[in-house]
C-alpha cells in the first residue's frame, strides 16, 4: 500500500460547499469566504492509501459522492 495525494481535493482534505451536489463542477476549495466541507474520498486526510497496482488507474464516482480507484 502507498499513500497518494487525494485527486479530488488535491491534498487539502476539504472541498467547496456543495461540491458533491454540483454534478460535474470540479472547482476545488482553496480558501476564501465559502464554508468548505470534508472531502468524502479521503475523509479529510488529504491522501488515500492505495495498492501499488491501482496507482494511475481512473477513479469511479460512488453513490455517497466519493470517488474510488477502479
Amino acid at each position: 500500500m502507498k499513500a497518494v495525494l487525494c485527486p479530488v481535493c488535491n491534498g487539502v482534505g476539504k472541498v467547496s460547499a456543495g461540491f458533491y451536489n454540483r454534478g460535474g463542477d470540479c472547482q476545488f476549495w482553496v480558501g476564501g469566504t465559502t464554508n468548505p466541507e470534508e472531502c468524502r474520498s479521503c475523509k479529510g486526510k488529504g491522501w488515500l492509501e492505495v495498492s501499488e497496482e491501482k496507482i494511475g488507474e481512473p477513479l469511479q464516482s460512488q453513490p455517497d459522492g466519493s470517488f474510488k480507484f477502479v
